[in-house]
This record gives structure tokens, C-alpha cells and sequence, in this order.
């Protein structure tokens, strides 16, 4: 295990950008889990709410959580040109209503369901309402991490969303502070790595590569990349595989393409060692 994690900390850093935009069709056989999933996926590429609901489907989605959270927002919108304020509401009262208890590898679908969050999906909740409510916002990939970095009349706000008490960040030294942790740093280093979103922190050590933003529809893509990984560190390849032909689909970054490359190549020694 730990070969492969420093084999894919190796591709991650050196795939071209080229080479992202091969190989995105879907596998020549059906990838999808369920029917429901099938639908999400091929008729929601314009709705990110819906696509992000496409991981492990539920016929049944509850929205319950979902509305009652817009219902109070839309009335504190009516004082939202108080923006410290208003954005303070945003965090805390989504937090208050939806998110309940982190769990990593959680999916959007037992965020609505359950209150069950990760970063990623916890970025996609907060980053729906800022879009609701016509907010300056990107969503910020890294390495291990994702959040929400809003800029409104000339200030930086941080959503964090995996911490409830002081994810809601305004102060600009803490700003700084907060951003300055996760920017890239010039030394690489050959650690064995977690390729996978949602580790708080980053260890002594470990490069730091990835720093950019995304759209909210290739954060749904990252969620399927979350969940490959999932399914091969439980030794579930094939379905590990069916979700990175689903995440390049929506998001062909370098380190879904690689993943995808390297897991294929190691699905195809398998079948032959099989066939001897």
C-alpha cells in the first residue's frame, strides 16, 4: 500500500495537463450503481445540486433538512448587505440545521439524509447558499482539503466547514494565516501521501502542490475521486474504477487521471496473472 501512495504522489506531481483530457469517455461497460444514479448522472451536467446527490443515490432524497435551512436563510437575506453578519448566519446556521457529524469518505447524499459531512461536501453545501444569495465565492482545492474562500467588498472570508465553532473566518490576519497553510510550497518531498480529501492537516514533510479553484460541478467530480479511493484501500478495485471513469468525466484533473491510469494498469496485471 504504501508503494503505491508514493507511486501516486510521483504521477500526481508530473502528469501533463495534456494528458487530463484523455481517456474521459466512460468504461465500455455500465459504471452506474443503480438506475437512479444513471439518471443524476446523465441529465444533471448543468444542475451541480443534483450531481452532487448522483454518489450512491437514493430514490428517496431528503430535502427536509435542505429546505428548512433555505427557509431561514431567505428571511435573514432580507439583511444582507450586513455582510460580516450575514455570512455568519450562512455558516452557522447551515451547520446548525444540516451539518451534524463529520465523517470522511461521506457523501453529499448522507449530508441531506443523516447530517453526516466531509470537507467536500460540506464545501458544497456552503458554496450552494453563497451562489443562492449571489455571493463572491470560489470553492479551493489542495492537496488534502477543500473550503470555501469568499471575497465581498474587498474582504476574505473562509468557510471551513469541519470545524462548527470557528470554521467562520474574517479576521485578516487569521485569513492569511489560514490560506498561507495550505499554498504550495517549492520543495517536494517523496513521502508516502494520502492521496484522498479530508485530512485536516498536512504532515511534517509533505509537499504541498495543489492550490486552485473549482466550480461546484467539478466538486462533484472530487466526491467520486473521494470514493474510488475509499473503495480501493477496502479492496474493491473494479468499483473503485467505475467511480474514476465517473469523476473524469465531470473533473479530468491530473490526479483523477492518474489514479484512473495507474489503477487500470494494475486491474489489467491482475486479469493476466488470473488468466495463467
Amino acid at each position: 500500500m504504501k508503494r503505491f501512495l508514493f507511486i501516486l504522489s510521483l504521477l500526481v506531481l508530473i502528469v501533463s495537463p495534456g494528458r487530463s483530457q484523455s481517456g474521459g469517455g466512460l468504461v465500455n461497460y455500465s459504471p452506474y450503481e443503480n438506475e437512479s444514479e444513471k439518471a443524476i448522472f446523465n441529465q444533471s451536467s448543468e444542475n451541480p445540486f443534483l450531481l452532487l446527490q448522483a454518489v450512491h443515490a437514493k430514490k428517496n432524497t431528503s430535502l427536509k433538512g435542505y429546505n428548512k435551512l433555505v427557509e431561514k436563510l431567505d428571511k435573514r437575506a432580507k439583511n444582507k448587505d450586513h455582510t460580516k453578519w450575514f455570512l455568519g448566519e450562512v455558516f452557522y446556521q447551515t451547520h446548525k440545521v444540516l451539518l451534524k457529524e463529520y465523517k470522511k469518505h461521506s457523501v453529499f447524499n448522507d449530508l441531506l439524509n443523516q447530517g453526516l459531512y466531509d470537507c467536500v461536501s460540506g464545501s458544497a453545501i456552503y458554496a450552494l447558499m453563497l451562489e443562492r444569495y449571489a455571493f463572491d465565492y470560489k470553492i479551493i482545492e489542495t492537496d488534502f482539503h477543500v473550503f470555501v474562500l469568499v471575497n465581498e467588498n474587498g474582504e476574505n472570508f473562509i468557510f471551513e466547514s469541519t470545524e462548527p465553532r470557528s470554521g467562520f473566518i474574517h479576521d485578516p490576519g487569521r485569513v492569511k494565516e489560514y490560506l498561507r497553510a495550505f499554498l504550495p510550497s517549492n520543495s517536494q518531498s517523496n513521502n508516502d501521501r494520502n492521496p484522498s480529501l479530508g485530512s485536516l492537516a498536512q504532515q511534517p514533510g509533505e509537499a504541498k502542490t495543489i492550490f486552485k479553484a473549482i466550480s461546484l460541478t467539478e466538486l462533484a467530480g472530487l466526491q467520486y475521486y473521494n470514493d474510488a479511493i475509499l473503495h480501493f484501500n477496502e479492496n474493491a478495485l473494479k468499483t473503485s474504477l467505475n467511480q474514476l471513469a465517473k469523476a473524469q468525466k465531470i473533473y479530468p484533473s491530473d490526479r483523477v487521471v492518474a489514479l484512473r491510469e495507474l489503477l487500470e494498469q494494475m486491474d489489467h496485471e491482475n486479469q493476466e496473472l488470473a488468466s495463467r
